[in-house]
């Protein structure tokens, strides 16, 4: 009886390390080496609980379009870089529209250009179109080429007119635009359609709709987990892809289009006409 049993604990012994270190391991050369790197970043720099501004211009990694913003629940990570290790957007967080890195850098190297703002959500980000030079704000800059115009792209995924406007209240006095594009709309109504079920309306700033973005990046297990690679595999795995996070309790049965005639009648959603 003994060596049959001193064979299952061995046997045991060798399935668990295999399981818990070696096939993690494989796994995790199916991700993105800068989503892990961002992974790390997150924990070393925060210890599961400094507030994000420590993270400074270096965002939260290369791998995450977006970090939290304490105005407009998330924004663009200034240290994303694309597949081809090229930098997308400005050390103030603003997709790039030429070859700089800095909004300030472009109002100091051209004092006298036109200025041109493109404010938005993902149409104006271009989300999906990957590359700077792609957008239709870079676009629309190099129609101007030669003509001294400077154009600076504001938009950013997912957000609504709420998130522009601060945005334009922080910046276009900075940047004293001669014309602003706004280009919104559609995002105003993505709550009142994807936001939590349980709740009946919507109140104007979507307060009962939507969670805080950096709830969902913040670590919620303690430090010493992430020493265990199955453990580590698991969080990656978890962190959020898309803006869904900030959506609580989502529900292809939520009630949306109910609540969506209901608050449009009450006129919550005004900003949709204009």
């Amino acid at each position: 009886m003994g060596e049959p049993v001193l064979m299952i604990l061995i046997g045991g012994i060798i399935a668990l390390l295999f399981g818990g270190f070696v096939l993690p391991m494989i796994f995790l050369q199916q991700y993105k080496p800068e989503l892990q790197q961002s992974f790390d970043l997150l924990i070393e720099v925060t210890s599961g609980s400094a507030p994000f501004s420590t993270l400074h211009n270096t965002g939260i990694g290369p791998g995450l379009i977006y970090c939290p913003h304490p105005f407009t629940n998330w924004s663009l990570n200034p240290g994303y870089l694309n597949s081809e290790k090229q930098i997308e957007h400005t050390r103030e967080g603003f997709r790039k529209t030429e070859a700089s890195d800095s909004i300030k850098e472009i109002l100091i190297r051209k004092p006298s250009a036109k200025k041109i703002v493109c404010v938005g959500g993902s149409s104006t980000y271009c989300t999906e179109l990957e590359g700077y030079q792609r957008s239709w704000p870079a676009k629309l800059r190099e129609k101007m080429e030669g003509n001294d115009f400077s154009v600076f792209n504001f938009g950013v995924g997912g957000w609504g007119t709420i998130a522009s406007l601060t945005r334009c209240l922080t910046w276009l006095p900075v940047i004293n635009p001669d014309v602003v594009v706004f280009y919104q709309a559609k995002n105003d109504l993505t709550p009142l359609m994807n936001g939590n079920q349980v709740e009946s309306e919507c109140y104007p700033d979507y307060q009962n709709l939507m969670v805080q973005f950096s709830q969902e990046l913040t670590p919620k297990w303690t430090k010493a987990l992430y020493h265990i690679p199955f453990f580590k595999l698991f969080a990656i795995h978890a962190m959020p892809k898309d803006l869904s996070c900030v959506y609580s309790k989502l529900s292809p049965d939520s009630g949306g289009l109910e609540r969506w005639d209901e608050t449009l009648q009450k006129g919550y959603v005004f900003r949709v006409e204009t």
